[in-house]
């Protein structure tokens, strides 16, 4: 396990680990209730947006993905360079990531495009 945030109400627990997945666990009984697979190598960052209806993921496979936590369905889906965090604005509309390239950039999070 590579990290592990817990969102806002602690209702849910998040895990990503080397083998590319994600994973969604009740924190009160240890009950594994999701799995995200989608990424193509380890996952890096994970964290919940402040309503926690998403999950962004960050990944070494040059990608991030902001996940619906209910449907387990891709939101946003991008970027270029290994990713080293994701963190959403307390709105939600923004998602910051940074990389190893040196960047912050800062996506729209409706549209999927960077602003």
């Amino acid at each position: 396990m590579t990290k592990r945030p817990e969102p806002p109400n602690s209702r849910l627990l998040a895990s990503s680990s080397h083998d590319q997945t994600v994973r969604l666990w009740d924190p009160a009984t240890g009950t594994l209730l999701l799995t995200l697979e989608g990424h193509s190598s380890l996952v890096d960052s994970v964290v919940f947006s402040h309503d926690n209806r998403l999950l962004a993921s960050g990944s070494i496979d040059q990608t991030i993905r902001v996940w619906n936590i209910s449907t387990g369905t891709v939101c946003l889906d991008g970027y270029s360079e290994w990713v080293l965090s994701v963190a959403f604005c307390p709105d939600g509309r923004f998602l910051a990531s940074s990389a190893v390239d040196k960047t912050v950039r800062l996506w729209d999070r409706s549209t999927g495009t960077l602003r």
